[in-house]
């Protein structure tokens, strides 16, 4: 029984790749719309799954300034699919370009978009502070921008200046700024609003509420 057992299994290691064996390249996928500087996420797929040995799946990317891959991916023996990681870099702009995936003779594509980073939060270290303490304000991007990038800082309170922009070092995804608050006489409570020019001309606006007491 144990013999009948051994070659049973030897003949379906025989007969893997011809059970297998037509399996294609069916689709390379990656999230398609974020921003620059994190890694996009998806997958490698295949028509049914790969044959003995897996499957081999050569990639490459049309624009490796805004969006690397892996030379080659490997689905394994009786899977259809394997996740895929490609890290993406800082642009001015959107860019558009195509990840493209190879096995067997056929190639098949895939779209990406790379956006700037835009900013996703503005905050400051406190609600309520005596005046003249300092306080800091920050802003954190979703990704990493290409070069300095400078966020404008407006109030809605005349009698609280407020500083007229923070910025954001290029190749990074956060800036911060050291305000030292101004005296007053009476509780005062300014609104403050970061705008940072986006793509095109579109902008993108975050507030925070800050309350100034003697």
């Amino acid at each position: 029984m144990q013999f009948i057992k051994n070659v049973a299994a030897i003949l379906l290691l025989l007969l893997a790749p011809a059970a297998f064996g037509a399996a294609k390249l069916q689709s390379v996928y990656l999230n398609n719309f974020c921003c620059a500087g994190v890694t996009y996420f998806g997958s490698v797929n295949l028509t049914e799954p790969a044959g003995h040995g897996g499957a081999t799946v050569s990639l490459t990317s049309s624009n490796t300034a805004a969006m690397t891959c892996p030379a080659s991916v490997t689905i394994p023996q009786g899977s259809q699919y394997v996740d895929l990681y490609c890290p993406s870099y800082p642009v001015t702009d959107s860019t558009y370009l195509t990840i493209s995936g190879t096995y067997k003779n056929t190639t098949v594509t895939h779209l990406v978009t790379v956006t700037p980073a835009f900013m996703s939060s503005f905050t400051v270290n406190g609600e309520t502070v005596q005046g003249g303490t300092d306080v800091y304000l920050a802003v954190v991007m979703n990704g990493l921008v290409a070069n300095d990038t400078v966020i404008t800082l407006s109030g809605d309170n005349p009698s609280i200046t407020v500083p007229a922009s923070l910025t954001v070092p290029g190749n990074t995804g956060s800036g911060t700024l050291l305000w030292t608050t101004p005296t007053v006489t009476s509780q005062q409570t300014v609104t403050i609003t970061a705008t940072q020019s986006w793509v095109g001309t579109s902008t993108i606006t975050r507030t925070v509420t800050l309350t100034i007491v003697p």
